[in-house]
């Protein structure tokens, strides 16, 4: 027979219409939607997350001393002078900037929507390279001398953790990045609730939110801690400016043999880790699914080859050729694939989108900073497509087989 007639033999008798099409597509399509809609949720949350840890600037790795552990007890260290020097004449290295505690006590008054704040808090001193791309316009992070308000940088994940408990215990609004900037706070040096002393008051404006300080107190410029502290800080943090980001594994490793760490980066490996498993996890289920579906495929498929014994031998007799037949069979299995993929990635990206926008409605602007939350990757879509053809290839290819080894002269001579 002609090479495209045979496909018109699938027209005739009792086919696999469209509606037997559609409902053999139904689990596989749900394999196909939560699939898709997992993978869509997991990619972009792990790349917000990833951004919440390593920084929105790729050319910074922040190192501290390598802890020691004993039992529940970790004992860290303040880094040298000697180590400082040593990282700064590393190749990869084009700045070493220092971060280190307010070596005296501390406390903060500050008032926000008429409510008075008082609290301990561990004062951070910060080199000004380490966060002058995050200082507001207009703004200057530098020791301004004597009798001064002291430029202060407030940390983006104690802005973040404010605002979330706001949003549970209160009714007033979320403090923005613009609220604050240029906001006054008090500072009272030399004592604490814990530690009671003579204090100086010191005053501070708020010059910027910033990722690179980590989630401990606000920052000051590091020539002014030290021109208040009584004692000497202990530098705990250095932040590297490097030359090439895509050398960070390496100096990683070169680091380790320093006695340091880079917490972030070790911390953004977990995230990536738990965001694989995640995706693993993710796929079993939709792979369960196919396989149920696909199972299901096959018995359908060979009771369509038991109703049209009499119909293939015909064809058979007619001259149609065993891979003819075969891809009659293939053909079908191959639309349920098609319908399935089609109907899975549309609902998929619908009920995506929608859980998106009810999210990103509830959850603070200063936490996503136009993030989007659901965004399938290529690879997952391309899984998708990948299991439904395999799936429907291994279903429908011994039904196809059995229909096309039909022996005409048998078949005729059944009973009808």
């Amino acid at each position: 027979m002609s090479r495209w007639r045979h496909l018109a033999l699938d027209r005739g008798g009792k086919r696999f219409r469209l509606r037997d099409r559609i409902v053999c597509s139904v689990g596989l399509a749900l394999g196909v939607f939560f699939l898709i809609l997992s993978w869509g949720f997991i990619v972009p949350v792990e790349a917000l997350v990833k951004e919440r840890i390593l920084g929105d600037l790729p050319d910074r790795l922040r190192v501290s001393k390598r802890s020691v552990s004993m039992g529940p007890l970790a004992f860290g260290g303040d880094i040298e002078d000697q180590t400082i020097k040593e990282l700064s004449e590393l190749p990869q290295v084009e700045g070493v900037y220092r971060q280190a505690h307010f070596p005296d006590p501390c406390m903060l008054r500050a008032k926000y929507a008429g409510e008075g704040l008082v609290t301990d808090l561990v004062l951070e001193m910060a080199d000004p390279p380490q966060v002058a791309s995050e200082v507001a316009p207009g703004y200057q992070f530098q020791d301004p001398g004597e009798g001064k308000p002291i430029p202060a940088m407030v940390p983006r994940a104690i802005l973040d953790l404010v605002n979330s408990g706001i949003s549970v215990n209160t009714n007033l609004p979320h403090i923005s990045e613009s609220a604050i900037i240029g906001k006054n706070f008090d500072l009272y040096l030399g004592t604490s609730s814990f530690r009671p002393g003579q204090a100086i008051r010191v005053q501070c404006v708020i010059v910027g939110i910033s990722d690179q300080i980590g989630a401990g107190g606000p920052a000051i410029p590091y020539d002014a801690g030290l021109r208040l502290a009584k004692g000497k800080p202990m530098v705990h943090a250095l932040t590297l400016k490097l030359s090439d980001p895509a050398q960070t594994q390496q100096l990683i490793t070169r680091l380790s043999g320093m006695g340091l760490s880079a917490p972030r980066q070790e911390m953004a490996g977990r995230v990536t880790s738990v965001a694989a498993l995640l995706k693993f996890f993710a796929s079993l289920l939709p792979l369960a699914v196919l396989s149920v579906t696909a199972v299901a495929l096959t018995a359908i498929l060979e009771l369509q080859v038991s109703k049209e014994r009499q119909i293939i031998a015909l064809y058979r007799a007619l001259g149609a050729t065993k891979l003819q037949i075969t891809t009659i069979y293939l053909m079908r299995a191959f639309t349920v694939a098609l319908i399935s993929l089609m109907f899975g990635t549309v609902a998929a990206y619908i009920c995506g989108f929608g859980i998106a926008q009810y999210l990103s409605v509830r959850i603070p602007e200063e936490i996503l900073r136009g993030a989007t939350l659901f965004a399938p990757p290529l690879s997952s879509m391309g899984l998708a497509a990948l299991f439904c053809f395999l799936l429907t290839t291994v279903a429908g290819w011994y039904p196809a087989r059995k229909a096309a080894l039909c022996d005409p002269a048998k078949v005729f001579r059944e009973p009808a």
